[in-house]
């Protein structure tokens, strides 16, 4: 590719930033009622964090952001929404964006990972097709700013149940392949959680991420040269706000001599969420866990399974819901496929056993479970990877 008005920054600037707050975490009840409740909007909350995340991409660097690439996803729309209001009412002293020549597109690689890790069950499409109005979510910006000139890197939505491992691919290949179409300029892409942990472990190696807060996003950094007219471009250079990570420790794979034990706490309750539903409850005593207990269930055990090169033999569980349910998410997480060199996991071996004598194996476990609390307890989508 030629390099074509390259700017007096010889750098290109990506960023890659997670929505803002979505609505279903802060109203458990929106879902029930919803027409679209795999598509939750922002909460208002989120409509503020996505403004102030683009007042200081804007206050904060000296060089312009040339095209914004955006999921599909509502709440991602409505974050570049805000972001774009936002550079746009910076001074022109201190904004970062060329109000006249700055393009929005839609990228169907940024997208949510289409499966039921990130998408429950129970809200996703009957007919697993998950159908997007394009030309409402243009309408959203201000007129003449979107691109239909853009040539997409995917040219539709993954199919339902997307491995997780292809869905990781699919968020590399996105980030890699917009910044090589266009080394002269600097890009903002708007996606989800995974694709923003995806993108920071992936540049910045040996790092295991604990929690991404809503709008917090990655800077890539290259250097851009011109070479007999063609681009040259350098490594990437990373920095981050609002990741909070480990950096991996040295796993030995010989033998381990040591025994490990991991003593773990519940996910959130929903009763602490939402302090009405014990008032209604059959089991008040019993509360089960919030959506975000679920989500921070199953990334913790994620963790523990990137961070140990030594096998799990047993899960050790409270009989009190919220802990089966924590169980079926740990379940759930160490049963993914992990990369070869950490076998955190040997799943035709695990046992799991209740806090009683019983010592169940994970079918007469499942069995046992559905028969004590019913399927809602278990939340399919972590029981369907036992």
């Amino acid at each position: 590719m030629l390099l074509a008005n390259l700017t007096m920054d010889r750098y290109q600037h990506v960023y890659v930033m997670r929505h803002g707050h979505r609505l279903d975490n802060s109203d458990p009840d929106w879902a029930a009622k919803a027409a679209r409740p795999w598509d939750p909007p922002l909460f208002k909350d989120g409509m503020v964090r996505a403004f102030q995340t683009g007042q200081r991409i804007g206050s904060q660097t000296g060089f312009p952001i040339h095209r914004i690439f955006v999921s599909p996803f509502l709440r991602c729309i409505q974050t570049a929404s805000q972001v774009v209001a936002a550079l746009s009412s910076l001074p022109n002293a201190m904004s970062s964006i060329d109000k006249t020549k700055l393009k929005v597109a839609i990228e169907y690689g940024l997208c949510e990972m289409i499966n039921s890790v990130a998408i429950w069950t129970e809200v996703s499409p009957k007919d697993g097709k998950f159908d997007f109005n394009i030309s409402d979510l243009e309408s959203m910006f201000p007129e003449g700013m979107v691109d239909h000139n853009v040539d997409p890197i995917c040219k539709e939505i993954p199919q339902w149940e997307e491995p997780p491992e292809e869905c990781r691919e699919r968020y590399v290949k996105v980030v890699k392949t917009l910044a090589d179409k266009y080394p002269t300029e600097n890009l903002l892409l708007i996606t989800h959680g995974e694709g923003l942990e995806t993108t920071f472990s992936t540049f910045y190696k040996d790092t295991t991420i604990d929690e991404v807060d809503y709008c917090a996003y990655v800077q890539l950094r290259r250097e851009v040269s011109s070479k007999d007219g063609d681009v040259e471009t350098g490594e990437y250079e990373v920095s981050q706000t609002g990741i909070r990570f480990s950096h991996d420790p040295v796993v030995n794979q010989t033998m381990d001599s040591y025994q490990h034990v991991f003593v773990m706490l519940h996910g959130d309750r929903l009763d602490n969420v939402d302090p009405l539903w014990a008032a209604t409850a059959g089991r008040p005593w019993d509360p089960p866990l919030f959506l975000n207990g679920m989500i921070r269930a199953f990334k913790t055990c994620q963790r523990i399974r990137s961070q140990t090169g030594v096998p799990i033999h047993r899960v050790f569980v409270s009989p009190f819901l919220r802990c089966i349910q924590t169980a079926s998410k740990v379940v759930a997480a160490l049963s993914l496929f992990a990369p070869r060199d950490l076998p955190s996991i040997d799943k035709s071996k695990l046992v799991k056993v209740r806090s009683s004598a019983y010592c169940l194996n994970s079918a007469e476990m499942f069995f046992f479970l559905m028969k004590r609390f019913g399927a809602e307890a278990l939340n399919p989508p972590g029981v369907q990877n036992i």
